[in-house]
């Protein structure tokens, strides 16, 4: 039979709150805070696709998370297909880029580059696709935030 979708699959595995322990609350907080951005990179990059998100186990204060990007097939035939590990890719270097803002709004972007200096003239550098969903979308920084 034929697929109608390509599936494709990564895991994500994060330490949560630096011990062997997880607390229930922040747990919760980090689940949502991640399920609702990683809908949105998908549903902004890939209009056409779903993900599922399942939790797959537990570690010593680490949470390991099964992440699959749906694609229906026949976008495979335009050669437009996200793929989990893209979207998980976005997906840190978004959380990357608010831990760089150190919770301040950055002074300069250069959108040639990615390079984006923050208030404290640190300057760094990201794919410019992640720079612009972020600032395109303020449900993403917000979500982020309780990652």
């Amino acid at each position: 039979m034929w697929k109608m979708y390509n599936e494709t699959k990564a895991d994500l595995k994060v330490k949560i709150g630096g011990s062997d322990e997880i607390d229930a609350k922040e747990l919760s907080e980090f689940l949502k805070g991640t399920y609702d951005t990683l809908a949105k990179i998908t549903s902004i990059n890939a209009k056409d696709s779903y993900f599922k998100l399942n939790f797959k186990a537990s570690d010593k204060g680490s949470v390991i998370l099964d992440f699959s990007a749906i694609t229906p097939e026949i976008l495979k035939i335009t050669g437009y297909v996200v793929s989990a590990a893209t979207i998980i890719k976005m997906y840190l270097e978004i959380i990357k880029l608010v831990k760089d803002l150190k919770g301040k709004k950055f002074k300069k972007i250069d959108p040639d580059t990615g390079n984006i200096t923050n208030y404290y003239g640190e300057v760094n550098n990201y794919n410019i696709e992640t720079v612009n969903l972020y600032l395109s979308n303020p449900d993403v920084s917000k979500e982020i935030k309780k990652v």
